[in-house]
Order: C-alpha cells, then sequence, then structure tokens
C-alpha cells in the first residue's frame, strides 16, 4: 500500500503500511480484529433485538417463526460474502503488492455483483414462497408469520447482502473503524425501530423484518459514502467495472468456497427446522433462544479470527513469515481464552439470560437444557475458525472449499439427521456440538501441511521489526 497519493506525492493519511509490517503483533492484531469483533457483536445484538421483542408478544409461534425464517435471512449475508470476502481477500493481497489501480477494479467488481445477486435471489424467493415454506419448517401455526417475515426480507436481499459485503471490503484496506460504525449505526436503527414497529404499529413479526430492512439499507447507503469520499484505495465507480478471468477467478476462488459454507449452514438449519418442526413449535422457538445467545460466544471468536484476514493476507504476500507466525500464535491463544471464558459464563447464567426472554415455562425449561448441552464446544469453534481464516486469507482455494464442504455438509448435515433419527429430540441438540468437534479435527489436519511452508525466517521482516518496533 503506497504511502504517498500517486499523482500528488502527499503522504496518505489512509495508509496502514506501518500497522501491516512493523507495527507490534498485539498492537497490529487488536487494531484489526477489535473492530471486527465488536462489529460482530453488534450482529448478534441485531438479531438479539429481533427475537427479544417478538419474544416479547408472549406468542412461542411468532419466535418459531423468527428461527424459521433466520436461515433466509443468513443466505442472503452468504451473497454478499461471495463477493465481499472474496473480494477483501483478494485486495488485502494486491495492496502486499502495491497494486493499487486492480484493487479498485476488485471493489467496483463486487460491489455491482453482489447488487445484481442480491436481487436475483429476492426475485426467487418471492416467486418460489408457496414452495420454500413448508420446507422449512413452516408450521400451520406459523406459516402466516414466516410468509410476512420472508416477504420483506426476500425484498431486501440487495441492501442486506451489500450491507456485509461492502463491510468486509472496507475491512480489507485497514478501515476496519468505519466497517464497525457502519455496523452500530444500523443496528442502533434497528433496535429503535423494532418496538415501534412490532407493538406501537402492532406489525409483530413483520415489523423485525421491516426493521431489518431499512436498517440494512443505512448501513450500505454508509459504506458507499466511505468508499466514495474518504479516498481508500477502493471504488464502486462503473469506469473500473473491468472484469476479467484473473479478476474474477481472484474473488471467487476464495467467496465460493466461504459462501458455500454460509449457504450450506443455511441448507443445514433449514433441515434442522424441518425436523425440528416435527418435536413441536416450542422446540424451535427454545432453539431460536438459545441458539441467539450461543451466538455471543460465536461472533466474539468468528470476529477476531475473521478481523485478522487482512493483516494475514499482506504478511503472506509480502513474504513475512516469522511477523505472520507470531500473528497466528498471538491469535490462537487470545481466541481460546476468550471462548473458554464465554463457555464458562453460558453455564453460569444461560437459564437467566433465556427466562428474561419469554414468559412461557416450557419454551425457558427447554432452553436451557440446550444451552447446557451445546456450550462445551465453543473453544472447538475459536480453533475452527482462526484456522479457516488462515486459508480465506492466503489464497488457498482447494483447503477453502473442502473446509466449507466439510463443516456444512459432508459432516453437520448427516449428523444431524442420523442423530434425529437414532435420538429424536436430544439427538438434533447434540448434533451441533459433535458436528463442530469432528470439523475442528479436518481443519487441524489440513493445517498441518501448511505449517511447513510458514517455517522458514525471513530477513526482510526481522529489518522490519528492528526499524520499527
Amino acid at each position: 500500500m503506497s504511502t504517498k497519493d500517486e499523482s500528488s506525492g502527499v503522504e496518505n493519511p489512509n495508509d496502514k503500511t506501518e500497522l501491516f509490517e512493523t507495527a507490534p503483533i498485539p498492537r497490529a492484531v487488536m487494531s484489526f480484529a477489535v473492530p471486527m469483533m465488536l462489529g460482530m457483536l453488534v450482529t448478534v445484538v441485531y438479531i438479539l433485538a429481533d427475537t427479544f421483542f417478538v419474544a416479547q408478544t408472549g406468542d412461542p409461534n411468532q419466535v418459531a417463526a423468527v428461527t424459521i425464517c433466520m436461515p433466509v435471512f443468513t443466505l442472503c449475508m452468504a451473497l454478499g460474502n461471495i463477493f465481499g470476502v472474496g473480494g477483501a481477500s483478494y485486495i488485502s493481497r494486491l495492496l502486499g503488492k502495491k497494486d493499487v489501480e486492480n484493487a479498485k477494479r476488485v471493489s467496483a467488481f463486487a460491489f455491482y455483483m453482489t447488487l445484481v445477486l442480491g436481487i436475483a435471489a429476492g426475485a426467487i424467493m418471492l416467486s418460489m414462497m408457496d414452495a420454500i415454506l413448508p420446507l422449512i419448517g413452516a408450521t400451520e401455526q406459523t406459516i402466516s408469520f414466516s410468509r410476512g417475515y420472508i416477504t420483506w426480507i426476500a425484498g431486501g436481499a440487495s441492501v442486506i447482502a451489500l450491507s456485509f459485503g461492502l463491510g468486509e471490503i472496507l475491512r480489507s484496506v485497514g478501515a476496519a473503524k468505519e466497517a464497525m460504525f457502519g455496523m452500530i449505526a444500523g443496528t442502533a436503527l434497528n433496535i429503535l425501530l423494532d418496538p415501534i414497529l412490532i407493538f406501537s404499529l402492532n406489525l409483530g413479526v413483520v415489523g423485525a423484518a421491516i426493521a431489518t430492512i431499512i436498517s440494512n439499507t443505512v448501513s450500505t447507503l454508509y459504506f458507499i459514502r466511505i468508499i466514495v469520499k474518504k479516498g481508500y484505495p477502493l471504488s464502486v465507480s462503473l469506469k473500473y467495472f473491468k472484469p476479467d478471468k484473473k479478476l474474477v477467478w481472484g474473488i471467487i476462488a476464495i467467496g465460493i468456497p466461504l459462501s458455500l459454507r454460509e449457504i450450506l449452514t443455511s441448507v443445514t438449519w433449514m433441515v434442522f427446522n424441518f425436523l425440528g418442526a416435527r418435536h413441536g413449535d416450542v422446540f424451535l422457538a427454545a432453539i431460536g433462544i438459545a441458539n441467539v445467545i450461543l451466538m455471543l460466544p460465536y461472533m466474539a471468536v468468528m470476529g477476531l479470527s475473521q478481523g485478522i484476514q487482512p493483516l494475514l493476507g499482506y504478511t503472506y504476500t509480502a513474504n513475512l513469515h516469522e511477523r505472520l507466525r507470531g500473528i497466528l500464535r498471538f491469535t490462537m491463544l487470545t481466541a481460546l481464552g476468550i471462548a473458554a471464558l464465554l463457555a464458562a459464563l453460558i453455564y453460569f447464567v444461560g437459564g437467566i439470560v433465556v427466562a428474561a426472554f419469554i414468559d412461557n415455562a416450557d419454551v425457558i425449561s427447554l432452553g436451557q437444557y440446550m444451552l447446557y448441552r451445546i456450550a462445551w464446544s465453543i473453544p472447538l469453534l475459536a480453533v475452527l475458525f482462526v484456522l479457516s481464516t488462515v486459508f480465506q486469507a492466503f489464497g488457498k482455494a482447494k483447503q477453502a472449499l473442502v473446509l466449507s464442504v466439510a463443516r456444512q455438509g459432508v459432516v453437520f448435515l448427516p449428523v444431524i439427521i442420523i442423530f434425529n433419527i437414532a435420538f429424536g429430540r436430544d439427538g438434533l441438540i447434540f448434533a451441533m456440538p459433535v458436528a463442530d468437534a469432528l470439523s475442528t479435527l479436518i481443519c487441524v489436519g489440513l493445517f498441518l501441511p501448511l505449517m511447513r511452508e510458514l517455517g522458514g525466517d525471513n530477513k526482510k521482516y526481522s529489518k522490519a521489526r528492528r526499524l520499527g518496533q
């Protein structure tokens, strides 16, 4: 990343070279990770707010509808990640080579393709609504609520995808604080709108969906303004929309595997909800509340790992292997510490938190039961998320693809089906931590050969460290 504007020779205030190359590792990691972690936690608050306010209606059927429809929301996020995360990974590697021009081309391509993909996906969902609803677990009691929720989510699929995709693009150039602020602004608006739309206007679960679309629109417009006005090596201008085979492959080689993971996650949860509906709408309401609570540790460790993706991509491309190893060690230890702490916290206060959501004894009892049997696997996810980010950052498309397919397809989906047949309701609950444990073992096995590639010392980094630390 150039330290000067090439046309004027003036020092660029948005330059992050020192942070990438010479800053002390804890400061560099936290500069990228903390905004991302806060942004991820904001996402938790986002979803938590919808679930909490809908639960305040006291109607388990409406809470179940949110649970049923959440995979559709996740699917829209996944569409944003195809070009958002794929583009971010490519941009950080381009900037490691000081290639600003192609970084702008990548960001413009990612923007327009995400917009088109979101519009197309929304149109498909709206046209196939009657076929989709029974397949994702909607029952006679929840189908009207689910239909209203998905109609609004499908209509705003493009802004949901852009909101998440553009946030990733901004983080790729070190604009983590701006990305975080955009997410916080959207979440704050969502929290403000939820009670107004759900209760004051008596829209119920549909009000939660409308609030989601409005807040994602605001975040998207903010991100576009930052890209246009702040002078980062990014663009949404059509003049930079110049795709070629190398550019497209550089994005989708990482974006498709990661998004495939999210898409498979959505499909898996649709299957989970379909099977769970056979155990009653109370089961779906309970798992919905439990999952929102579990998202706190999930998103914390995911935010830490995803936050360092630009740092890993830059140091890998710039051949700063010694610094790269230090970043991985520090991040892994930090992620494990955070995961263990939050898992312990869930065991101590998880039951109280479930009871704060809804005044329904059956839902509270089952939600507590679910939390206590899933939380033990949280530290395993810290390892899984950090190592998965390594493959994304390094552009290791094959390993990223294997991991994506393994966790949500080859492992999680069959485990859900087999455990449900063998153990019924409890089988569905235990399928989640068992699948995470198996996926972590696969991830570690894929990472071990990569360790040898990072084994050599590096004079360039040693010199940079002497000068900058």
